[in-house]
């Protein structure tokens, strides 16, 4: 189950990196693969393989390390998550917010808004 999860997970994660903006049966279906990113996300936390979720934020490809950030950081009032993942998870999105493209401009924004809930 956890391999097919994690499988499903980083599928989605390519599907939604590679959408064709300029094309709305992409879009939707890239929509699609970002739920389903954050379901399987939420799933993983919730079942006994946790471990093998953040582990994936050492995944750069397809930006699946800043798709687990965001799902771990927005679920840590609902999930116990340990310190050590919650830190790591926000240095990957700084290291992404850091670039100098447009998903670095609204990885900055979140940063922000996340950092004025949080302290």
């Amino acid at each position: 189950m956890k391999i097919d999860l994690i499988e499903k997970l980083i599928q989605n994660a390519k599907f939604h990196f590679e959408c064709n903006y300029s094309d709305k049966k992409s879009v939707h279906k890239s929509n699609i693969a970002a739920n389903k990113i954050n379901e399987i996300g939420i799933e993983l936390i919730q079942s006994n393989h946790a471990e093998d979720f953040f582990n994936l934020l050492k995944v750069q490809e397809n930006r699946i390390d800043l798709w687990v950030a965001h799902i771990i950081l927005s679920k840590i009032e609902i999930f116990e998550i340990p310190e050590i993942i919650k830190t790591e998870a926000l240095s990957v999105i700084t290291s992404y917010a850091n670039g100098n493209d447009l998903n670095s401009y609204g990885e900055k924004l979140w940063l922000n808004e996340w950092e004025s809930k949080h302290s």
